[in-house]
């Protein structure tokens, strides 16, 4: 009897650490700070033939700066441009958690 109960507690907390593992994390909401990085790089004066996403790594300082990290892009105007704006700019939004590290995704669209 003894076996069989901790067989079923086996069994039981494998089947549930399988299902955790297997649910879809939806992304949150765009988050306060999301759309605070998306005004500040509004309007680029970049010239693109094609559309462009890349992938902002930052990280906020005790100061509430951004420190960009690095940007997913072998474009160096594109690069340029997102650290320029970026940098050390203190947001004025606060995160709806205590992370310290963010990855943006960014999409340039060609100018018409």
């Amino acid at each position: 009897m003894k076996k069989i109960k901790s067989l079923l507690l086996v069994l039981a907390i494998s089947i549930s650490s399988v299902l955790s593992a297997s649910t879809n994390k939806e992304l949150p909401k765009s988050s306060s700070v999301a759309k605070e990085v998306a005004k500040l790089l509004k309007n680029p004066n970049l010239d693109l033939k094609e559309e462009v996403l890349v992938f902002v790594k930052f990280a906020l300082n005790d100061n509430h700066e951004m420190v960009v990290l690095s940007v997913d892009s072998d474009n160096r105007q594109i690069d340029s441009f997102i650290k320029n704006k970026l940098n050390y700019v203190k947001l004025k939004a606060k995160s709806n958690t205590d992370k310290k590290m963010f990855v943006i995704p960014i999409r340039f669209q060609p100018s018409k």
